[in-house]
């Protein structure tokens, strides 16, 4: 690493320190490569420009943990000392500590446990581009602090891609500042997508283009773990790949593993990351970038209430960063695997998390602190219908009132770092005694997956009788626990040692809040299943297709099991997580942590959710109508049972039914019949004055079902006569002002014939013959006159020549050309 001193921010922060002491608010732009994570903090302190400590706000742990270290070896002090950083599970600082590096979870935290941050002097928001529901809710309770208790509270803004327009507006006399340039120059290469190439073996062939031509180490981009290894075993099995170490890098890797991709290495190497490496982190000696452009993001979608995740094009500002990996430590280039153009399309920004997510947990916690979040002053304000979403959930778990008051159960909820329906499962486990194996669930649910395909293939194999992830969880964690989180053991077996262990931190953290010991033993299945059944029905889902592994939840979505669950075909199961994901080029709907249930379970707790419904239908088998009698949940039917002693309104109810499917076809629901509803619905559409209406779907449902009524076997419901029954329906006012202004047929024509009409919504029209027509020099209407009728005038071969609303037009214009075309084709016929 350079020298501080020759750090960008570093030479030209006397901008900064001269603005100092005028205001207490900065939005600082940089380039990436700048060394503002670092620089900044450090020159802050080391002029004691601040009084008390600096938090270094970052969108990541690794990110927190990386920065501190760096400045504590240049500086040459432990890490926890004068330089710490603090993220879940591990605080390494002290309240000597002069510059701390935080998550931006952990500053909401401290921000609940010191309201005033009475020990900080100023709070840096670094990469504030990313705009996560954590920062933006701590940026304004920092700035409410400001203005309320502490007005000597200073706040710094940063990254390569800021509005300082835009956030002037927001902090008052707030200094923008501007830094100039990057430590080194990065080139950019346009090169679009080649169609004929799959996207892992076009990198791979950018890949051994770059590191060819140019010097340095590589970092690619792409989206997600799973491409990430494809890229990697593509580039590993050619042979100019030999001798380059190539690395994995990715936000569900262990901190260690994270931390190896870090470290200096002597031989050359290439990294394939998510955007993990885009922001904060310096990658020694990255001189190249390969950029796909995509990213996987998250999304909430509240109609649904399921999490999205799917891969979308970046951002520009996103792309800026990539591109600046590039320049971090010497000159670099920067290849873009899309067109100039596909990138002056792409916004500027990605969508702040706070319009994307969903905020019940955000405003339990505002409100336990006996704020408003209506009314604190937001960088960008949610909607009110996100608010009024996440209120009434909070409503229906029971933990506030109508007037926002939060009780002594929502207090207690908004203090557990989990959505609010997972606190309350746990406060509902702690008083039935298995808190313990609900916090090991949810630790493993909510956070990274600990166990690989290879550990649930090898558990199968031992206990094929069970129906339940959680106990493949569980097994792995005790097995992983025996071994002390032994690093060989657990990657022999198909388990993640670091990520088990911070699952029993988690559930062990769980626990605390009810003042209970962590002390997990057997699952009692039975009491989970009913606690997250009551919590929320919308999990429960039932099998649709064994072959597939498809099931359906209570509103008719259909998901899919995950390839790692063990489930398999249990009539009834509930899905603690599902996401959408893309699957061979399509979107589905993926289940995991999913657990076996029964549906007398279902019955006992929700009870008073089920409605009682009857069905009658036709079994085509025997042709009996037979009669259904459930329970209804959703879409679900329980406690299905079925009766063949219909009476007769089951008997009307089965047929009319079948009816209106099209299974069954009355035989006088004729033309005649069609043309009547055609006829209601023109007058309906192009003569509202008369106020008729066409038939709806209930309007038939009554028809059919009044045809079907009193009938007993299906040979007189089919011979039913069908006009009667509609002209009833309809009224004798009615029918009788239908024949005169929608009339049937029409006498029309130099023989003074009487012609059909045929009606649709638009338009009325009759045919007939040009010869016919000769001397008729008024043109046919409906509707008193209203509505010209479309007449469709025959060739000699009875095919449509010409369509006229215009009589008198046709023979001015059209007849004469047709005259011509025609006569010659048909001497024998009159023309004149």
């Amino acid at each position: 690493m350079i020298p501080l001193k020759e750090l960008p921010v570093c030479k030209e922060f006397h901008t900064l320190e001269t603005a100092w002491n005028k205001t207490n608010n900065f939005a600082l732009k940089a380039p990436t490569g700048s060394g503002k994570s670092i620089g900044l903090p450090w020159s802050i302190n080391d002029k004691e420009l601040c009084s008390g400590q600096i938090l270094v706000v970052q969108p990541r742990r690794i990110a927190a943990i990386s920065l501190a270290r760096v400045l504590s070896e240049v500086l040459g002090s432990e890490i926890g000392e004068e330089v710490g950083y603090h993220i879940r599970f591990e605080n390494k600082s002290s309240k000597y500590s002069r510059i701390i590096y935080v998550t931006d979870g952990i500053l909401l935290g401290l921000l609940a446990s010191d309201s005033s941050l009475s020990r900080v002097g100023l709070v840096i928001f670094d990469e504030f581009h990313e705009r996560s529901l954590n920062n933006d809710a701590s940026l304004a309770l920092v700035k409410k602090i400001q203005q309320n208790q502490r007005q000597d509270l200073k706040i710094l803004i940063t990254s390569a891609t800021i509005e300082l327009d835009k956030i002037s507006n927001f902090l008052p006399n707030c200094k923008r500042l501007t830094i100039s340039g990057r430590t080194y120059p990065v080139e950019i290469i346009h090169k679009s997508r080649d169609i004929k190439l799959s996207l892992f073996k076009q990198v791979e062939t950018e890949a051994r283009r770059v590191m060819k031509n140019w010097p340095g180490d590589l970092l690619i981009f792409t989206d997600g773990a799973s491409n990430i290894s494809k890229i990697v075993r593509e580039i590993q099995k050619q042979k100019w790949s030999k001798g380059i170490l190539v690395y994995r890098f990715f936000g569900d890797m262990p901190l260690s593993e994270q931390e190896m991709v870090i470290e200096p290495k002597k031989s050359r190497k290439i990294v394939v990351a998510t955007n993990i490496a885009e922001t904060s982190l310096t990658i020694p000696g990255i001189r190249i970038v390969i950029d796909s452009g995509i990213a996987k993001v998250f999304n909430f979608d509240s109609n649904r209430e399921i999490n999205t995740l799917l891969p979308e094009k970046i951002c520009r500002s996103s792309a800026d960063q990539r591109s600046g990996r590039a320049g971090r430590t010497s000159p670099g280039v920067c290849i873009r695997l899309w067109s100039e153009l596909d990138h002056r399309e792409r916004p500027k920004f990605i969508e702040a998390e706070i319009h994307r997510l969903d905020l019940s947990e955000l405003f339990l916690t505002l409100l336990s602190r006996g704020l408003k979040p209506e009314k604190l002053e937001w960088y960008e304000s949610p909607s009110n219908a996100s608010w009024d979403k996440a209120r009434k959930q909070l409503q229906v778990l029971g933990l506030v009132d109508h007037q926002d008051v939060v009780n002594e159960t929502g207090r207690l909820i908004s203090k557990i770092p989990l959505h609010p329906k997972l606190g309350v499962a746990l406060y509902q486990a702690a008083g039935q005694d298995c808190l313990s194996e609900l916090a090991l669930i949810l630790s493993i649910s909510e956070g990274r997956n600990p166990v690989n395909r290879e550990y649930v293939g090898s558990y199968d194999k031992d206990s094929k009788s069970r129906k339940s992830d959680f106990d493949i969880m569980m097994a792995a964690y005790y097995d992983a626990k025996k071994s002390n989180f032994c690093t060989d053991f657990c990657k022999k077996n198909g388990i993640h040692a670091g990520r088990m262990r911070e699952v029993e931190k988690v559930a062990f953290q769980l626990c605390s809040y009810f003042k209970k010991e962590f002390n997990p033993s057997v699952i009692p299945h039975e009491k989970i299943s009913k606690i997250l059944i009551k919590l929320d029905s919308n999990r429960i889902v039932r099998l649709k297709s064994p072959a597939r592994k498809l099931y359906e939840d209570t509103r008719g979505k259909h998901l899919y099991l995950s390839p790692v669950s063990c489930v398999g075909n249990s009539d009834w199961a509930l899905s603690l997580s599902t996401t959408e994901i893309m699957f061979k080029d399509k979107i589905q709907l993926q289940m995991d942590m999913v657990t076996e249930i029964r549906e007398e379970w279902i019955i006992e707790i929700l009870a008073n959710k089920l409605t009682t419904q009857k069905r009658s239908f036709l079994d085509q088998n025997t042709r009996k109508v037979v009669v259904e009698n459930y329970l209804k949940l959703g879409m679900h039917k329980l406690d299905l049972k079925y009766g063949y002693d219909p009476s007769k309104d089951d008997i009307t109810s089965a047929y009319a039914n079948e009816i209106l499917a099209g299974v069954l076809v009355l035989k006088n629901w004729n033309e005649e019949v069609l043309q009547l509803l055609e006829r209601l619905k023109f007058m309906e559409n192009m003569l509202p004055d008369y106020n008729i209406q066409s038939l709806d779907e209930e309007d038939k449902i009554l028809i059919i079902e009044q045809i079907c009524s009193g009938r007993n076997s299906w040979k007189e419901i089919k011979n039913a006569e069908v006009m009667p029954v509609i002209s009833d329906y309809l009224g004798l006012e009615k029918i009788n002002v239908m024949k005169k202004i929608v009339p049937t047929n029409i006498i029309f024509g130099k023989n003074n014939r009487k012609i059909k009409l045929l009606y649709s919504k638009n338009e009325v029209s009759l045919r007939i013959k040009l010869q016919e027509i000769y001397d008729v020099e008024v043109h046919p209407t409906v509707g008193f006159g209203t509505c010209a009728i479309v007449v469709e005038i025959l060739a000699p071969n009875n095919r449509v020549t010409q369509r006229t609303t215009d009589i008198l037009g046709f023979w001015n214009e059209s007849y004469p050309m047709i005259k011509k075309e025609l006569a010659g084709r048909y001497p024998k016929h009159e023309w004149r």
